[in-house]
């Protein structure tokens, strides 16, 4: 459907909310907002030694890469923020030791992040269960 603006955007679906006011929407619920509010409590959460990890600064650093995995991602059922906020701890010790290069060789990240979200899978999905009581 094509914006009030007279543009096609996928993403707009509504002609009853002003265009710029969907796009800061889109961003408002962008997964760089899901970074800001919940990376650092899961990281809390699973125990990731601080001052390794600086939250803001690993969203902002890395946040752009995971575009690139988003498909590969949603194929396999990942919320794409869950998805992120696995992919951040690829860049921290002793995750970092068991993606990219590795000693047993190359570990592709969107697979790790695949690989590893049972085991974060709980956590991740209990810091989204809080903060939707906490938007009520």
């Amino acid at each position: 459907m094509p914006c009030p603006n007279g543009e096609s955007c996928a993403d707009c679906d509504s002609t009853e909310v002003p265009h710029e006011n969907r796009i800061k929407s889109l961003f408002a619920n962008s997964h760089y907002a899901w970074l800001d509010k919940h990376l650092e409590e899961f990281f809390t959460l699973i125990d990731l030694p601080n001052p390794q990890w600086n939250a803001n600064g690993m969203g902002t650093a890395h946040g752009d890469k995971c575009y690139s995995y988003r498909i590969s991602w949603s194929d396999a059922g990942l919320p794409f923020n869950h998805g992120v906020a696995i992919y951040m701890l690829s860049y921290c010790d002793p995750y970092s030791k068991t993606v990219r290069e590795t000693e047993s060789g190359w570990v592709a990240p969107d697979t790790w992040v695949i690989e590893m979200y049972q085991q974060f899978k709980t956590i991740l999905c209990d810091i989204d269960t809080r903060a939707q009581k906490e938007q009520a």
